[in-house]
């Protein structure tokens, strides 16, 4: 995050972790091996780690007050929360692969939503 700072952004960098985040879903989907299920397990964490400062940026950044933040923190707790069990609910068969790409999914929305977000940001100025 030093690195990069503000050069680039905040939508390029988030694209970047988002791309990372589906890679890692892709590798956790796809392996039965333990040295490629923990490069996929780096592959989520790096993401996280790396998008959670973008993502409070662009918040901030839309609201001055800063209760975008307070409710991004508040959503991201409760995501944590809930998302083991819906995950849960949605496993098929004792196979996993529908949790990855429900995941997937939900990582393209967040993109979607970014990019939405960045636009708006700029129509505002």
């Amino acid at each position: 995050i030093v690195l990069v700072g503000g050069r680039f952004g905040t939508l390029r960098p988030l694209m970047v972790g988002i791309a990372i985040a589906i890679l890692g879903m892709l590798i956790l989907g796809n392996t039965e091996s333990y040295l490629w299920y923990f490069v996929g397990g780096c592959c989520m964490g790096f993401s996280w780690a790396f998008c959670l400062p973008f993502i409070q940026s662009l918040l901030a950044s839309l609201d001055r007050k800063g209760s975008a933040i307070a409710a991004g923190s508040a959503f991201s707790t409760f995501g944590s929360a809930a998302g083991p069990g819906i995950a849960a609910m949605i496993v098929i068969g004792g196979r996993y692969t529908s949790v990855f790409l429900f995941a997937i999914a939900l990582f393209v929305v967040c993109a979607l939503l970014f990019v939405a977000t960045s636009k708006l940001k700029a129509a505002l100025g």
